[in-house]
C-alpha cells in the first residue's frame, strides 16, 4: 500500500498484481468503494484477491476523506471525486483501457469517469449503484435516513432501456450489502462482464 499525490491530494492506494502469467500485459481493474463508512478494505477482503488470481492487475484506493486518504475541509462533490480518479490514473498510468468496478457511490464515480473518458475505459460494473441524475440525488438524501434497503432492483428494466449493451443482475435477499453478503456470485458476474470486454489475446489471460 502507498500514498500517492494526485493533483495535490494524498490518496491511499493499494495494488495487487495479476497472479497468472500471460503473453500479453494483463488488463487492469480499478475498484472504487462507497461513501461514509466504506474504504478500499471492502474490496481488499472480497473481490480484489479473486480478480488478481483471475489474471487482472488490481488497483483500489480510499476516496478523499475516507480510509487513510487525506481529508480536505471541502471538495466532496461528485466532480471532485471524478478529478481525483482521473489524476490517480494519470499518475499510475495503467496499460490500456481499465475495467472500473464501483460499489454504491463508487459506481456513480466509475460511470462518471467513463462518461468523461470513454476511450480510457474498457468496461464499467456498478454494484448497487446508478449514474448521477437529479432523481438519484433525491434518493441518496432519503437513503441516509431510510437505511440499507435497496431500491435499485426495481430500476433493472429502465437501466437496460437507457444503456445499450447493459447487463443487469438481481441477487435476492442482499439489500444494499451485496458485495459482502454475496461476494462469490458478485465476483463471478463481474469477471464474466470483464471477460466479455477484454479484446484480443488478453481475454484469455482473465481465466477462471
Amino acid at each position: 500500500m502507498a500514498v500517492i499525490d494526485a493533483s495535490g491530494l494524498a490518496l491511499h492506494v493499494a495494488r495487487i498484481p495479476a497472479r497468472t502469467a500471460g503473453t500479453a500485459p494483463p488488463s487492469t481493474v480499478v475498484l472504487v468503494h462507497g461513501m461514509l463508512v466504506d474504504s478500499l478494505i471492502s474490496y481488499y477482503f472480497t473481490l480484489a484477491p479473486r480478480f488478481a488470481a483471475a489474471g487482472l492487475d488490481v488497483i483500489m484506493y480510499d476516496l478523499r476523506g475516507q480510509g487513510l486518504s487525506e481529508r480536505p475541509s471541502d471538495g466532496y462533490r461528485l466532480e471532485d471525486h471524478l478529478d481525483d480518479l482521473e489524476a490517480l490514473l494519470d499518475r499510475l498510468d495503467p496499460a490500456g483501457p481499465v475495467h472500473l468496478v464501483g460499489n454504491s457511490y463508487g459506481g456513480t464515480i466509475a460511470f462518471g469517469h467513463a462518461a468523461r473518458h470513454p476511450g480510457r475505459v474498457a468496461s464499467v460494473s456498478m454494484i448497487e449503484s446508478e449514474p448521477a441524475t437529479g432523481a438519484r440525488s433525491r434518493k441518496m438524501a432519503d437513503n441516509l435516513t431510510r437505511g440499507a434497503e435497496s431500491e435499485l432492483a426495481a430500476q433493472e428494466g429502465r437501466l437496460r432501456s437507457l444503456l445499450p449493451g447493459c447487463r443487469t443482475a438481481v441477487i435476492p435477499g442482499q439489500e444494499h450489502w451485496v458485495l459482502v453478503g454475496a461476494t462469490e456470485l458478485t465476483g463471478d458476474l463481474i469477471l464474466d462482464w470483464i471477460r466479455a470486454h477484454t479484446p484480443g489475446p488478453a481475454a484469455g489471460d482473465v481465466s477462471r
